[in-house]
């Protein structure tokens, strides 16, 4: 504890030294891509490629719809309850109170 005591500075930098290093470990840029060689067509390009070979394999998948004629299927029990409606709020909560338009069929004529 006295070596602490007499070497609170250094401790301190120490302290830094890790904090900053450990920042710089989480928050470095690791893609390894340099920035300014990316132009937004060839970005755009693969996102299409990509987004177009997912729709192809979509497009491709067979669903067998059998099994929603067997038995164990057609056993099985809907718990879900109905939700009954509930009256709406204001039609814009951000205003202040007392500032609320009129309702469309309570408009004057």
């Amino acid at each position: 504890m006295g070596f602490l005591k007499n070497n609170v500075l250094i401790a301190v930098l120490v302290l830094i030294l890790f904090v900053g290093g450990g920042a710089y470990y989480v928050f470095k840029d690791d893609t390894g891509v340099n920035p300014s060689a990316l132009s937004s067509t060839s970005l755009e390009g693969s996102v299409d490629q990509e987004l177009l070979l997912t729709l192809l394999q979509l497009k491709s998948l067979k669903l067998d719809s059998s099994i929603f004629m067997t038995d164990v299927f057609q056993s099985l029990i809907d718990f879900s309850l109905e939700i009954p409606d509930e009256p709406t709020g204001r039609t814009n909560p951000f205003l202040p109170v007392g500032k609320d338009p009129a309702p469309a069929n309570q408009i004057p004529q």
